[in-house]
């Protein structure tokens, strides 16, 4: 946030530029200090929808994780077609364990 901060008052940035905070939509489940496993809903924009993947009549889930000394962020985003679905989160579980 400190830097967020420094970053506006140089550029004369309004806050509203710089929302905190998660996506009013998106469902988390946080697993710990550093990873979260989150739902953004059909039709909604989220953590889902910062990727590549747009917004469609599907959910989006994935998880978000900082991992290593640096660190580096660790983001997995996953859409399946309903009769997949279910892989979801073994998929990203899989990922959140390594």
């Amino acid at each position: 946030m400190a830097f967020v901060r420094k970053l506006r008052n140089a550029f004369d940035l309004p806050a509203s530029e710089f929302p905190t905070g998660p996506f009013p939509a998106d469902k988390l489940t946080y697993k710990s200090a550093s990873a979260v496993m989150y739902r953004t809903p059909a039709q909604a924009d989220g953590l889902g929808t910062m990727s590549w993947i747009k917004k469609n009549g599907s959910p989006i889930d994935g998880v978000a994780m900082l991992v290593g000394d640096a660190p580096d962020l660790v983001h997995v985003v996953v859409r399946l077609p309903d009769s997949l679905r279910w892989l979801a989160p073994s998929i990203i579980g899989q990922v959140a364990r390594r």
